[in-house]
C-alpha cells in the first residue's frame, strides 16, 4: 500500500487518528498527550501531501 494510504478511511478526522496510531507517521503527526487527545502536526506540508495521496487513489 502506498505511503499515506489507509484502507477504509474517508474522513479527515478518521485519517488523522489512524496516522496517530501508526508510529511510521511520527515525522508528520504525533501525540503530545494521548490521554487528553492532544496531538502535534510536526510537518504540515508533509501531512497535506499524505492526505492528497490518500484522496487521489480510488477507495
Amino acid at each position: 500500500m502506498p505511503i499515506g494510504r489507509i484502507a477504509d478511511c474517508r474522513l479527515l478526522w478518521d485519517y488523522v487518528y489512524q496516522l496517530l496510531s501508526d508510529s511510521r507517521y511520527e515525522n508528520f503527526i504525533r501525540w503530545e498527550d494521548k490521554e487528553s487527545k492532544i496531538f502535534r502536526i510536526v510537518d504540515p506540508n508533509g501531512l497535506a501531501r499524505l492526505w492528497g495521496n490518500h484522496k487521489k487513489l480510488p477507495c
